[in-house]
């Protein structure tokens, strides 16, 4: 699950898996792992494709299918929604 906390390290870290990797504290490591990682760029990026809007209903669809099942609450969707508004590509 994607939780606040997992969002908040991953911004913490400006979406730079080696920096985290790297110098990432062991609590942060307990709290969250590679596969979380991917989980949260997926999203942000899949909801910055939704917001530049070319993307089929479908894949609309299936976005909302994984933040529904994979974020914890509605505080943790809206810091992804921010993310993905930040993204530059």
């Amino acid at each position: 699950m994607i939780t606040k906390e997992k969002v908040d390290i991953y911004n913490k870290y400006k979406c730079d898996i080696d920096g985290w990797a790297r110098v990432g504290t062991i609590s942060e490591k307990k709290v969250m792992n590679d596969h979380d990682w991917y989980d949260i760029l997926n999203l942000i990026q899949r909801l910055n494709l939704i917001k530049k809007g070319n993307v089929a209903d479908i894949f609309i669809n299936d976005t909302e299918v994984m933040i529904v099942s994979q974020v914890t609450d509605e505080e943790t969707r809206n810091k992804l929604k921010v993310l993905s508004e930040n993204l530059n590509y």
